[in-house]
């Protein structure tokens, strides 16, 4: 685990975030009824959701393994 006081980060595993990701996405996610009223503009936007969350979990995975020396 990190130390107090450190920082950065060190020890903790990305897969510890991927439930907070994938509430973020369900949270922002628009409803299925505005999603089909805006046709595809709504795809998109929920498109768009899940990139940003997968794109932040595969930083925090990069972040971990440069720090423990694996990347």
């Amino acid at each position: 685990s990190t130390e107090v006081g450190a920082g950065t980060v060190t020890g903790l595993q990305a897969r510890y975030f991927m439930p907070v990701w994938i509430c973020m996405a369900l949270a922002l996610m628009w409803p299925q009824a505005i999603r089909r009223r805006l046709g595809k503009l709504g795809n998109w936007a929920s498109g768009i959701v899940f990139l940003i969350c997968l794109g932040g979990n595969l930083q925090n995975a990069i972040m971990w393994m440069k720090a423990t020396g694996l990347f």
